[in-house]
This record gives structure tokens, C-alpha cells and sequence, in this order.
């Protein structure tokens, strides 16, 4: 037992760091240190600005205290240097101390002796003199539940835990008082008690000398030549000067200080008196805490609490409830968890998630659980100064604003950084049509008087144009982008949003992020997606595998050889939180393998060989290294596997490229002919061409691109332009899915890995193209069931990813996937391609965003929870409730509640005329809402750059095209929002089958065309923000919202200043239940000031997230919890 005092500790001398500098730049130049003289200073030895600035990151790690790189930068010598980092650190460091500890009282035997007789003299009202020592508790008449409330009194007394069974067994007071003071020496073998010390106040002289500097710095006026008589502004510092000079007058004082009140100061002295005064009056007591332990939870006080809170919530006495027993099994639902957890969090003091709670199989492990986590966030209640940062020492927590007319610039800055996107995304595309143009131009001369021949060669040349469009974005990015726009990562790791280089960052990130989501998806599983990141700046070894496209920021990402990277892993180098761009490099050794849907963050070291399963989160900093031989056991041992590596592979992949384009060009050269033959026009070879086109490059922009290249007018009006632009969409679509239902099947037949690879391709690229505005329909149902899958009646199946084989999929009827949900029936592994069947049976709920994997059974009436998994080889049993992608939880049993006419009845039965409306009014809906109103939204601006060609250029007016129509589309989203769905309110319940769904359904798939076309473009922006803002939301201006998933129901959604919603994140205004013949419940969400949803988080209705909280990457805020801040 000891107490912390200080003793000074060894200064850095002047020597001392004259030598260190001269050791710097021997480094830096290679000159002998002999050789270097202190008369000299850095840039005479040859350093650059780069060197001065690792030099002073190198000097401040040395004197522990933060050096400005323009004081080393301007420094005349080292011995100039030398001198200022004296004075400096004699400024910032008045008092160097070491720790060393003194023995403090114990508590010794006697004490333990007195108070267990004090205990016993409680409960029995024996008086203590006469208790003897040679007796125990039960031999005074305490039961167990005296002997568990005197266990808990022991503890609190000691400070640590003790054992009820030890108590209990124990013969005699004294035998217990000898173990209580042995497991006391054991367990506190260091225990301190806090201590308040004061800090060195900041003097009046030292506020002058502080500002005489910041003058200097910031006009270059000597610092011996400044008078205290004269003001900022006397000494020509400007406006932004002033602010300059705040921040950092904030950040030495520890407390914020108003520019007016710097701005106004008459004087120096006036300004330092008045900084002294206002120091004292925000900091009057500025102490350094020691801490100290105070009395620790124990895991028998977590299991008291926990049937506490289940007797409080249930009626059942704490003596009936069982360990063995979780909160679910006392008929505790969903909420009342959520209401535990708070009260838990409270007690434990520390924050714990719902889920958490709710998966627990008991109340042990729950207990298990909290003991451990309790230690991992307060590893140990003491600590000594040497542990804690002197910035934590402050009792004011500094807030830094930043100006209104700084964000305005930097806003302005993401406009032109937006053209700029507009400019590398479009250019390419241009680049492309016209080398079509020209090569059917030259092939047409060459085949003159052959009829239908120029036909063909459009059709086989419009594929290429598209590879060609893939190609020429790569290394117009790679050129125009990563060079001009990317930073220098290893001297810029944080980055404040509002600062120029954060709109560099942006704008490269927009541009790699939306190439890659329409385009390079089309490479995935190919050779061709690790040479595209490549060219975006990942160091990629040789055999690699890459099956997702969501690798943001390539430039910090290396990959080992014969690494496998499965479909839809997020590899992350960012973090934005706190108005703070964080940047970091993720390693991913050789041969490891990351499973589908999994996440890796910024920071993250993936060992050699080490494997990371599916759905699971790699957290920021974090190593995974190679699993133990014994653990590592190969899930996939009893699936196929198709291995995934041949000789040719670069050839095949190429073949199966060119043939999706070409496909898709072929159903588009089908709808032109149908199209001519209705309507008895002769053929055109110009208007083939550009359908040929549209057919290959399919995403709207490049179509608009392709028309306004090709055509020099819009002959009809807007009505008849937005007609007849959604009906070839919607033809093209219908016979896109029959020829990719039809060549599925053939070359289902004699089936080659070639063959199985193609069909695997071509089902994803169909879904890109045209399922994705069926989604929750029964025309969805229809669509699966042509390639193959077998979907049973009344199923409500919402936006699923691509399945690269529906025939393996096998869907029961009254079945509810949710939104964003996967169902996998194949993924690349370290094994190669490993695939199984997929069985959904009758009734089932598969939850939002949750992962189903090969050879996996779900039974009937199971709930598979939201953000859950469903392992390989896994059954799902009847009527079971499973949460969780840890571990497969099974944290309830539902048939024991349903009979057998229950359990057969169809949750999501419809009448005959909802079947209609959901096969064939709604899929219209949602497919041609969306497509009007884009058509018509980028009519007017299409006739604004025809009209301004004939005076430039129309390459130069494309990206104003884009970014004019791109807005007014999203100005008639806004509108849509309000007509088609209005506001919501806040516990509104509707029927998943009603008119007012259809509705948002369909709303929801104008919003999602939108945000393809241009809207996702601005997500990270403050344009988004606005756009959130004017659809419902209440959204602070200086938010960071990074998800399309945050406008799912924007008028549920509150985000206060400084709140950031990481990329994909999903805030769930609403949510389906199962009952009631299927709702569709509605419930608020908020985030608090400088509040954190990282990425692929869930936030469900009702949730709470307070100020400075934080829902971490890949985590589910159950419905209602509150989130406090740590």
C-alpha cells in the first residue's frame, strides 16, 4: 500500500540538445558530426523544407513539448536553436518530476477482525464484545443471504473482491480475517489514494511574452523591439491574423478566448491582464489529480444487480431468479433489455451495448462479461502522474471555432473540387465514344456496300469503347488525381475538415469511390481490379485476389502475395470524427484471407496467413495474427471448391468482360429493332450506335455524355423526352433479364470454370443494371425465380446484394429479408471458391444488413437479428431467435409462444389485389418514377449546353451539364419527398403492405437513381447536408455525413453540431415487426453534439446517441438504446 509523491527529475541541458541537433542533420546529410558547426544552421547544411519539418517533429518527440516548425526553419544556428528550446522548455515544463511511492497505513488483521464482528453484531444484534473470534457467521444465524450482503460489505471495505464461498466456508472470524489479509496483499500490491497537487499558474509575464512571440512570429518583428504599449493591429496584423492569434492564445491558456476581446484590446498589457483574469475565473483551483482505487465491482455484485433489475422489471423474486437463466427467459423483450443495459451501464460506470446484453445465453456469462470489460476500460482504478498526459490535466476542455467566413471558403473549395471530379469521371467517357465514333467511322469505309455489316461492327466495337472507358478513368485518376491531389501521408495523418487539404482529400476519394462503384464492379473476382488499385496507388503483391471494390484510399493500403479479399469487404484508411480527418496505413499479410462483408480499419495489421471471417471488424490499430494450427480449423471442408487460378486468367477475364458489355449491347440493339419495327422508322446506323452504347456503359451520366456527343439537339419536348427515356430503360431492362436468364442456362450445361465463372458475372452485372428498383416487390420474386431461384408466395424481399448463382438459393413463403441484407451462395477464399446451397424456410425474418453463408439452413419462424450471421454449415432451429456475428447466438425460442396454427400462418399473407399492385404496380412505380423525373430534370440544362456548343466546345460544358442537372434532380427529389410521403411521425405504425409504404418505396427508389446520378457524389459535403436538411432533416451545418443510408427517413434524423456519420452507416427511421399481419414502425433518431456513427453501423428508431458518443464501425444500436458518450 503506497501513496505517490514527486522528486525532480534530470533537465535537458542546452548540450544536450546541441548534440541532438547536430545528430539530425548527420542523419539527414551524412555530414560528420565533428564536422558540423553550431555557428551553421539547418538549410546551410543543404535541408529542405521537408527536412525542417521532420527535423522539428524529431525535436519536439526529444524535449517532450511541441516546437513550430518555423521557429527551426528560422532559426540564424544551432545555437540560436539550442537557446530557444532551453527557454521553451523551461516554459512548458517548469517542473520535471519523477514518481516514486511511500508506504501508506494497511489494513491490518485486527481492523478485518473488529469489522467482521461489526458485520455479525448487524444482522444478529449480538453485541461485538461478545463475539468471539473462534466462531463464523453461520454459527451466529446468518443464512446465505446474510453471508452474501456481509461478502459484499467485506469487499467494499478492502477495496477488492472476496468470494461469498470463501466467507461462507470459512471455521472461524479469525481464519477469515488471515485470508482476507492475504488475498489483500496479493491483489492491491500497490494501492494509491488521490491527491490533489497544484500546477504552476501562467503568470502575467508570461501571457506578454507568449503574445510578444505570436506578434513576431506573424510579422517578423524582433521579439526585443515589440512594445507592450502597442496592439495586434498596430503591428499590421490583419482580421485573419487576429484569429490566428486567438486559437493559439486558447490553446496556451487551456481555455477559449473570444477574437472580439483580442481584436479590441488597446494594448499587450491590457490583453495579457485581462487573459490573467480570465484565467483565473474559468481555471481558480488548477490542480494535477493522482488517482486512486476506489472500491471495485465485483462479478457476484454485477449478478446481484442483474436479478435485481430482472425482479424489478419481471415481479419475480430475486431468490427464484437463476444464474443459469438470461433476461430474454424471464420474458424480458427488446426494450426492457435496452432499459437494463442503461441502468447497467450506470452501475458498472462504464458503457455497455444492448446487443451485448441481449445475446448473453445467461446471467453468469453476462456477468463474465461485464467483470471483463470493467477491467479492460479501468485497468486499474490508480495511476500515478507519470501514466496521465499533462493535456488531460486541464479542467476546461479547449473549443476551438472556426470562423463563418472559413467554412464558407472551404465550402466554396468543394464546389470547384466537385467540378474537378465532374471533369476527371467525364473526360474519359468522352474520350471513349469519340475513339468509337472514329474506329466505326474507319470500319464503315472499309465494309462500304455490305449491308448490315456497319451494324454488326457498332455492336461489337460499343463493348470495347466501354473496357476502354474503364481503363482510360484508371489513369486519368491515377494522373489528374492521386498526383495532384493526394498528400503527403507521412507527415499529414490528421486533418481539420475545414482546411484545404481535407477538399484535396475529398475530392480524390469522391472520384476513386464513385470510378470504382461503376465501373471497377465489373472487375471484381479478376485480374483487372487488383491492376485498377494498383494504378490508384496500393502496393498489391503478386497472386492477389480482390473481390471488392470498397477499398477507400488505395495509397495507404499494401496487400501481401496470394491474399484473398472477398465480396464486399471495406477497407478503410479514414476516420472522420470530431471535425478531424484521421489517416492511417492498413497492412494485410501474404496469404491471409478476409471473408465477405468483413472490415478493416485505418491502422489495421492483418499478420501473415491470419484469416478474418466473415462479417467481423478489424478495429483501428488493431493486429490479427496467425491462428493456432489446432484452432485453425477449415470451415470449408464439407463445400465445393473451385479453384480460383489458372494459366489463362488474364485472357478468360478479359473474354468475360468483354461478353457482359457485350451482352447488355445486344438486349439494347434487340429494344432498338422492336422499337423500328412498332413504330415502322427506318433505321438509323447514328441512333444504333448510341443505343449500342448505352446498352455497354449503362449508368445515366456516361449516356447523357454519349447523346451529347453524338446528337446536336433535343427535338421533342420535355414530356416526350422523359417518356420515351424511361420506356427504353425500362425494355432494355425486360430484355436484359431474358437473355440473361436465357444464357445462364446455357452454360449451365456442360459446365466449365470458365463457363460457371461467366454466369456468375453475368447474373451480378444483370442485378446492377436492372433489379436493384424492384427491390421489396413481388416482381423482385419474379426475377430471381427466372435465374433460377426458388422464392415461395407472399415473400417481402427488400434491396439484397447481387447473388452470383440464384439457383442455389432456396427462399419459403412468408419470408422477410431486410434491407441491405447479403445472402452469399459463393465467395473467394484462401481455398479457392467455395459455394453451398441457402435454405430459407416458411415465416422467417432475415434482419437488416445481416450475412447468410453457404450450406446454411434457416428453419421455419426464426428471427435472424439485424447486423447477424448466418455461419457455414449452420441450422438455424424452428422457431429460434439468433443475434449476434461473433458467435452464432441463440438467445430465445419463439415456438414455445406459438401454436401450431400460429406457427403456420403466414405473417406477410396478401390479398389478391396486393399481389397485383406488388407484381405489377409498384415495380412500374419504381422504376418509372424515378426515370421521369430524372428525365425531366436534365432535359432543360441538355438544351442549355446545345444551345452554348455552337459558341465552345461542348467537352468543356459537360461537367456544368452534369453538376446543373445533377441539382435540379436533386431539387426534384426534395419535392417528390414532400408529395409522395410528407413527414412521418414518431411511432406512426403502418401496415408493410398499405398504400403510404408503396409510396415511400417508391420515393425511396427515386432517392436512390438520384443519388446514383450525382447526389453520392456530394455525400462528405456540405451540398449533402443541405440536401438532408430540405428533405426533413434537422441537421446542423457543420456535420459530416458521409452515407446515403442517413436519408433512409430523413425526417427521423437529428444530428447536432460536430456529429459525424461514417461512410455506409445506416440510420434505420424505421423498422418491420413481424406482427399485426407486418408493420412498419416509425421512431426518431439523435445524435448528440460531436457524436460518432462509424462505418456500416446501424442506429434503429428510437435511438439516442448523447454528446461526444460513440457507435463504433459495424455496431447496432438496438432500438431505443442510449449511447453515452466515454
Amino acid at each position: 500500500l503506497v501513496r505517490t509523491i514527486h522528486v525532480p527529475c534530470k533537465r535537458i541541458s542546452k548540450n544536450d540538445i546541441v548534440e541532438f541537433l547536430k545528430g539530425i542533420i548527420s542523419e539527414q546529410t551524412g555530414v560528420a558530426i565533428n564536422s558540423i558547426s553550431v555557428t551553421g544552421n539547418l538549410t546551410s547544411y543543404g535541408i529542405d523544407s521537408i527536412g525542417v519539418v521532420k527535423a522539428t517533429q524529431k525535436l519536439s518527440d526529444f524535449l517532450g513539448t511541441p516546437v513550430a516548425a518555423i521557429d527551426v526553419f528560422t532559426a540564424s544556428c544551432i545555437q540560436e536553436l539550442a537557446s530557444f528550446s532551453e527557454d521553451l522548455l523551461s516554459k512548458t515544463r517548469p517542473q520535471l518530476v519523477r514518481t516514486i511511492h511511500v508506504p501508506c497505513k494497511r489494513i491490518s488483521k485486527n481492523d478485518i477482525v473488529e469489522f467482521l464482528k461489526g458485520i455479525i453484531s448487524e444482522q444478529t444484534g449480538v453485541a461485538i464484545n461478545s463475539i468471539s473470534v473462534t466462531g463464523n457467521l453461520t454459527s451466529y444465524g446468518i443464512d446465505s443471504i446474510g453471508v452474501v450482503k456481509a461478502t459484499q460489505k467485506l469487499s467494499d471495505f478492502l477495496g477488492t473482491p472476496v468470494a461469498a464461498i470463501d466467507v461462507f466456508t470459512a471455521s472461524c472470524i479469525q481464519e477469515l480475517a488471515s485470508f482476507s489479509e492475504d488475498l489483500l496483499s496479493k491483489t492491491r500490491p500497490q494501492l494509491v489514494r488521490t491527491i490533489h497537487v497544484p500546477c504552476k499558474r501562467i503568470s502575467k509575464n508570461d501571457i506578454v511574452e507568449f503574445l510578444k512571440g505570436i506578434i513576431s512570429e506573424q510579422t517578423g518583428v524582433a521579439i526585443n523591439s515589440i512594445s507592450v504599449t502597442g496592439n495586434l493591429t498596430s503591428y499590421g496584423i490583419d482580421s485573419i491574423g487576429v484569429v490566428k492569434a486567438t486559437q493559439k492564445l486558447s490553446d496556451f491558456l487551456g481555455t477559449p478566448v473570444a477574437a472580439i476581446d483580442v481584436f479590441t484590446a488597446s494594448c499587450i498589457q491590457e490583453l495579457a491582464s485581462f487573459s490573467e483574469d480570465l484565467l483565473s475565473k474559468t481555471r481558480p483551483q488548477l490542480v494535477r489529480t493522482i488517482h486512486v482505487p476506489c472500491k471495485r465491482i465485483s462479478k457476484n455484485d454485477i449478478v446481484e444487480f442483474l436479478k435485481g433489475i430482472i425482479s424489478e422489471q419481471t415481479g419475480v423474486a430475486i431468490n427464484s431468479i437463476s444464474v443459469t437463466g438470461n433476461l430474454t427467459s424471464y420474458g424480458i423483450d427488446s426494450i426492457g433489455v435496452v432499459k437494463a443495459t442503461q441502468k447497467l451501464s450506470d452501475f458498472l460506470g462504464t458503457p455497455v451495448a444492448a446487443i451485448d446484453v441481449f445475446t448473453a445465453s445467461c446471467i453468469t456469462e453476462l456477468a463474465n462479461f461485464s467483470e471483463d470489460l470493467l477491467s479492460k476500460t479501468q485497468p486499474q482504478l490508480s495511476s500515478n502522474e507519470s501514466n496521465v498526459p499533462e493535456a488531460d490535466i486541464d479542467c476546461t476542455e479547449l473549443v476551438v471555432e472556426v470562423s463563418k467566413s472559413r467554412q464558407w471558403s472551404i465550402r466554396l473549395l468543394q464546389f470547384f473540387a466537385l467540378i474537378y471530379i465532374s471533369i476527371m469521371l467525364a473526360s474519359p467517357a468522352y474520350l471513349s465514344i469519340t475513339a468509337f465514333l472514329n474506329s466505326n467511322l474507319c470500319a464503315s469505309k472499309s465494309v462500304a456496300g455490305v449491308p448490315w455489316l456497319n451494324y454488326m461492327i457498332s455492336l461489337i466495337f460499343a463493348p470495347l469503347a466501354w473496357i476502354h472507358c474503364i481503363a482510360s478513368t484508371c489513369i486519368c485518376i491515377s494522373l489528374f488525381g492521386s498526383s495532384l491531389l493526394g498528400l503527403n501521408y507521412e507527415l499529414t495523418s490528421e486533418i481539420s475538415i475545414y482546411s484545404v487539404d481535407f477538399v484535396k482529400w475529398w475530392a480524390l476519394y469522391k472520384s476513386q469511390e464513385i470510378s470504382s462503384k461503376v465501373l471497377a464492379v465489373h472487375l471484381r473476382g479478376t485480374v483487372f481490379l487488383k491492376y485498377w488499385f494498383e494504378m490508384l496507388g496500393a502496393k498489391i503483391g503478386s497472386s492477389v485476389l480482390i473481390d471488392t471494390v470498397d477499398i477507400t484510399d488505395p495509397a495507404l493500403v499494401s496487400i501481401g502475395d496470394e491474399a484473398v479479399i472477398a465480396e464486399g469487404v471495406l477497407v478503410q484508411s479514414h476516420e472522420v470524427k470530431n471535425g478531424i480527418l484521421s489517416l492511417r496505413p492498413i497492412r494485410i499479410g501474404k496469404c491471409s484471407s478476409i471473408g465477405p462483408y468483413a472490415v478493416v480499419q485505418k491502422g489495421s495489421v492483418i499478420g501473415e496467413s491470419a484469416e478474418v471471417q466473415a462479417l467481423q471488424k478489424v478495429g483501428g490499430g488493431e493486429h490479427v495474427l496467425k491462428p493456432n494450427k489446432l484452432n485453425n480449423i477449415d470451415k470449408n471442408k464439407d463445400l465445393p471448391v473451385i479453384s480460383s487460378k489458372t494459366q489463362h486468367d488474364t485472357i478468360y477475364h478479359f473474354i468475360g468482360i468483354y461478353l457482359v458489355g457485350f451482352l447488355s449491347s445486344l438486349a439494347a440493339a434487340i429494344a432498338y429493332f422492336l422499337y423500328i419495327k412498332i413504330s415502322k422508322q427506318p433505321p438509323s446506323l447514328q441512333h444504333f450506335s448510341f443505343v449500342c452504347i448505352c446498352g455497354a456503359f449503362h449508368w445515366i451520366p456516361f449516356i447523357i455524355i454519349a447523346y451529347a456527343t453524338m446528337f446536336s439537339d433535343v427535338s421533342s419536348n420535355p414530356i416526350t423526352f422523359a417518356i420515351s427515356f424511361t420506356s427504353a430503360y425500362l425494355l432494355h431492362s425486360l430484355i436484359l433479364i431474358t437473355l440473361t436468364a436465357v444464357f445462364t442456362r446455357l452454360l449451365n450445361q456442360n459446365q466449365t470454370k470458365f463457363k460457371t465463372w461467366l454466369r456468375y458475372q453475368m447474373n451480378i452485372s444483370c442485378h446492377l443494371r436492372c433489379a436493384k428498383f424492384l427491390s421489396g416487390t413481388e416482381a423482385f420474386c419474379v426475377y430471381l425465380r427466372l435465374l433460377g431461384a426458388k422464392i415461395g408466395k407472399h415473400c417481402s424481399i427488400r434491396a439484397i446484394n447481387p447473388v452470383s448463382n440464384p439457383e442455389l438459393m432456396s427462399i419459403g413463403a412468408g419470408v422477410h429479408i431486410g434491407d441491405f441484407s447479403k445472402i452469399i451462395t459463393g465467395f473467394h477464399s484462401s481455398n479457392g471458391y467455395v459455394w453451398g446451397k441457402i435454405e430459407v424456410h416458411d415465416n422467417s425474418v432475415i434482419g437488416s444488413q445481416s450475412l447468410i453463408l453457404p450450406n446454411s439452413l434457416i428453419q421455419k419462424n426464426v428471427i435472424l437479428g439485424a447486423l447477424s450471421l448466418a455461419p457455414m454449415n449452420s441450422i438455424l432451429q424452428e422457431g429460434g431467435l439468433y443475434i449476434g456475428s461473433q458467435t452464432q447466438s441463440h438467445v430465445g425460442n419463439l415456438s414455445a409462444t406459438l401454436n401450431k396454427e400460429d406457427s403456420q400462418k403466414l405473417t406477410l399473407t396478401r390479398t389478391w389485389y396486393q399481389t397485383f399492385t406488388s407484381l405489377f404496380t409498384q415495380p412500374f412505380l419504381q422504376t418509372a418514377s424515378p426515370h421521369i423525373l430524372l428525365g425531366l430534370s436534365i432535359y432543360a440544362p441538355l438544351n442549355l449546353i446545345f444551345h452554348l456548343s455552337k459558341k465552345v466546345p461542348i467537352f468543356w460544358l459537360l461537367p456544368l451539364f452534369w453538376i446543373l442537372s445533377g441539382t435540379m434532380a436533386a431539387l426534384t427529389c426534395v419535392i417528390a419527398k414532400w408529395v409522395l410521403v410528407g413527414k412521418k411521425k414518431p411511432g406512426e405504425k403502418l401496415p408493410i403492405w398499405s398504400k403510404r409504404i408503396i409510396m415511400d418505396s417508391t420515393w425511396q427508389a427515386i432517392r436512390t437513381l438520384i443519388g446514383d446520378y450525382f447526389m453520392e457524389m456530394t455525400s462528405g459535403s456540405f451540398m449533402f447536408v443541405m440536401w438532408m436538411k430540405m428533405m426533413g432533416g434537422d441537421v446542423d451545418e457543420d456535420v459530416y455525413v458521409d452515407s446515403m443510408g442517413a436519408l433512409l427517413n430523413p425526417e427521423m434524423v437529428k444530428i447536432e453540431r460536430g456529429g459525424c456519420v461514417e461512410k455506409d452507416a445506416l440510420l434505420f427511421g424505421h423498422i418491420y415487426e413481424g406482427d399485426e399481419g407486418g408493420m412498419v414502425k416509425f421512431g426518431e433518431i439523435k445524435i448528440g453534439e460531436d457524436g460518432f456513427v462509424g462505418s456500416r453501423a446501424m442506429v434503429m428508431p428510437g435511438v439516442v446517441l448523447e454528446n461526444d458518443a460513440n457507435l463504433a464501425a459495424f455496431s447496432l444500436a438496438m432500438k431505443q438504446e442510449i449511447i453515452r458518450s466515454t
